[in-house]
């Protein structure tokens, strides 16, 4: 059975058979960066770098046509579908001129399922302790 995350463009990821929750970057056999998530023209996509001791990888999970990525023999990534959600902007600043002027903006995200042995561990990067 596979598990099940949302995640969006700039999101981070980890997987690992040691993965050590203070020092994510440095115990994880994958650190997955989702870079890009597309849903426009009927077609999902999501670019992905894959960082590993060997290095780093840029893929892409397309919809229909490769939704699946394989890391090693025992992991699989697939791209299940992309929603898109609605985020409350960041307030106009008349002074600077950042920010924006509407309430909200739809941010796609997209649903992940990760195939893993049990021994494996998936942390998020925004993760927080149990208190």
């Amino acid at each position: 059975m596979a598990l099940k995350i949302t995640r969006t463009a700039d999101s981070i990821f980890y997987l690992g058979r040691n993965l050590n929750t203070e020092w994510l970057k440095d115990s994880c056999d994958y650190q997955v960066w989702v870079r890009r998530v597309n849903n426009r023209d009927e077609v999902w996509s999501v670019v992905v770098n894959i960082l590993t001791q060997d290095g780093v990888s840029e893929q892409v999970l397309l919809d229909r046509i490769d939704p699946d990525l394989y890391l090693g023999q025992d992991i699989t990534i697939t791209l299940e579908e992309i929603q898109n959600h609605m985020l409350a902007r960041k307030p106009f600043c008349p002074e600077c001129g950042r920010g924006d002027t509407a309430e909200r903006r739809p941010v796609p995200q997209a649903r992940l399922a990760i195939s893993a042995p049990a021994e494996v561990t998936i942390m998020r990067d925004d993760a927080k302790k149990k208190s």
